[in-house]
């Protein structure tokens, strides 16, 4: 396995407002285009009906751009992770990180708090005979005893970073793209006393761990 990975996604670089001003001023400029090119095609004039044909192909491009940036490489190279993670992945770590941001505390512990959302990671906790309840109840109050934490963009940036490498390590066999199942198995890798805590109390050590890994690469055969 290459040496040289790492998670770098520059959409953490932005707060939540910056994010949102740019998704809504995006969606704004695409209605006014849209609007444009849809009066330039019933036009009269040759000249104006071409100029709205190629805005309708730049918008239609820039949703398959969209799209395809969106989809997770299939293969796994190296390098930048953020390649080879999935939608529902970003998603957890995006909730979680601004989640983070709002009401303080412990970015790792909020992402467990996302994660054990997913239909996959309820799975294989039931396939582990771990009761999910009892487990978000314990998770839930080490997240109000660390409310009062404030972390830094930067530390909150290398523990992602820490957690999608743990969870790329964590898959037994050929690698696929980062799903949150993987980022779950892949928390006890991470720095941190809360998680570490939080799975031995449960007996998710490396051997659980490893059978729920592959336990999931048979549910998803």
């Amino acid at each position: 396995m290459p040496n040289d990975l790492y998670f770098r996604y520059p959409i953490l670089d932005l707060s939540y407002w910056q994010r949102f001003s740019k998704r809504v001023g995006r969606n704004i400029l695409e209605i006014i285009l849209l609007a444009s090119a849809s009066v330039l095609v019933i036009s009269d004039v040759p000249n104006l009906v071409l100029i709205g044909f190629v805005v309708f192909i730049y918008l239609v491009y820039g949703l398959i751009k969209r799209a395809t940036r969106s989809t997770p490489s299939t293969k796994f190279k190296g390098g930048n992770l953020a390649g080879f993670i999935t939608k529902g992945s970003k998603k957890a770590i995006l909730s979680a990180y601004d989640r983070s941001v709002f009401v303080g505390g412990n970015f790792l512990l909020h992402l467990t708090r996302e994660l054990v959302e997913d239909s996959m990671v309820m799975r294989v906790l039931k396939g582990l005979d771990i009761s999910r309840d009892e487990f978000v109840s314990k998770l839930e109050s080490y997240i109000n005893d660390e409310m009062g934490v404030k972390e830094t963009n930067i530390w909150r940036q290398a523990k992602a970073e820490e957690v999608v490498i743990g969870a790329l390590v964590s898959q037994p066999d050929e690698k696929r793209p980062i799903q949150p199942i993987h980022l779950f198995l892949g928390l006890p890798k991470t720095d941190n006393e809360r998680i570490q805590r939080l799975f031995n109390l449960f007996g998710l050590d490396d051997a659980k761990l490893e059978r729920a890994a592959r336990l999931y690469t048979i549910i998803n055969k």
